[in-house]
């Protein structure tokens, strides 16, 4: 199922199982929706398996490690229910798109100066908690986890020597947690605009075209513009 699927498929579950029991105006409590919009930057720490080296008299090959990382879109879209005053349960649907990762510090048996990818990022699917200590107010935090997908387009590893070698794309999933803390103001009864600060993590192994094994650990700090009803 594609992402934009999930999301639609996690709003419509939400807002035919749940009482419709009417919120107080201007007050955060009841069926509680959320999308948001933004920028941040995610960051990626990768190892594989051996690889075969570049030349006949390395077969064996070795792990390749580095590090990745560009500046990403981040979103989210998020829909709970009032289970204690100011504190919401649902899920969430929360995404980073990297248009241009690119990749250094990398440590292989040859210098390889950079890699750059057609596209990365990573989403996350699962549980979360929304909290508003004062539910009358903006302030509030959010917690949440789940699983993870992971993706990495073709590259191009500019090595030492004046030659190019293609880096083949990735496909992986694992676990993922997201910590967020923003505030809204109420511009309705019902509505809300506000800014988020979020951070989320992921640890995914994935395996490229060659049938190579790669382990992830992906961070994405990010701000984020949101809309909010209640």
């Amino acid at each position: 199922m594609r992402p934009a699927l999930l999301a639609s498929s996690l709003l419509a579950t939400a807002t035919l199982t749940l009482p419709a029991t009417a919120a107080e105006p201007r007050v955060h409590d009841a069926l509680h929706l959320r999308a948001a919009f933004g920028l941040g930057y995610a960051g990626d720490h990768f190892a594989s398996d051996e690889v075969n080296g570049l030349m006949a008299e390395d077969p064996a090959g070795e792990a390749i490690e580095g590090n990745l990382g560009g500046v990403a879109v981040a979103g989210e879209i998020s829909a709970g229910y009032g289970v204690v005053e100011g504190g919401f349960l649902g899920a969430g649907f929360y995404f980073n798109h990297v248009p241009s990762p690119h990749a250094g510090e990398i440590d292989w048996i040859t210098d390889i100066d950079e890699v750059v990818f057609e596209s990365g990022g990573f989403w996350m699917l699962g549980p979360m908690f929304d909290y508003y200590p004062d539910p009358a107010a903006g302030l509030h935090l959010t917690l949440a986890v789940g699983f993870a997908r992971f993706g990495l387009g073709d590259g191009d590893a500019e090595l030492e020597l004046p030659i190019e070698v293609p880096v083949a794309d990735q496909q992986g999933a694992g676990v993922s947690g997201m910590l967020g803390v923003g505030y809204d103001f109420w511009i309705a009864d019902v509505a809300s605009l506000g800014v988020l600060g979020r951070f989320m993590i992921a640890r995914t192994g994935a395996k490229d075209d060659n049938d190579v094994d790669w382990h992830h650990t992906v961070y994405s700090p990010a701000l984020l513009l949101s809309a909010s009803f209640d």
